[in-house]
């Protein structure tokens, strides 16, 4: 795990944010269920009023086509999901004016970025 040690602060409700950022590195484990590698990061930027937090796998990756899906709420590939951990985890991240964004990992796998503004700006693309 490699999370920045000077992060400026953000204006956020932690146990929500936390429980989303767990979320989305729980289902990217789940994605993996013989193995693999796990990457979590957070920064900030210098010029940019946010703070990023990235959730990287090895595993099989997420289809263009079912991207903006898992979102939804009781949208699951699983044969035991809900469909509502995702949907929750977007909810709260956008509750904050943030947004996320779902992407491939270079050399295999997904990843997942998440923005959070410093003071409240609502991130591009942020709205419900």
């Amino acid at each position: 795990m490699k999370i920045g040690t000077t992060l400026p602060e953000i204006l956020v409700d932690r146990t929500l944010l936390v429980a989303a950022i767990v979320s989305l590195a729980e289902n990217a484990l789940e994605a993996m269920p013989n193995g693999g590698t796990l990457w979590l990061d957070a920064r900030g930027f210098g010029g940019v009023a946010v703070v990023e937090f990235t959730v990287e796998d090895s595993g099989p990756g997420i289809p263009k086509d079912l991207r903006a899906k898992i979102f939804e709420p009781f949208f699951s590939t699983k044969a035991a999901g809900t469909g509502l951990g995702l949907a929750i985890a977007q909810g709260v991240i956008r509750g904050h004016g943030g947004r996320i964004d779902v992407g491939e990992r270079p050399g295999g796998g997904t990843r997942i970025q998440v923005k959070i503004p410093l003071r409240g700006e609502t991130q591009p693309g942020a709205s419900a």
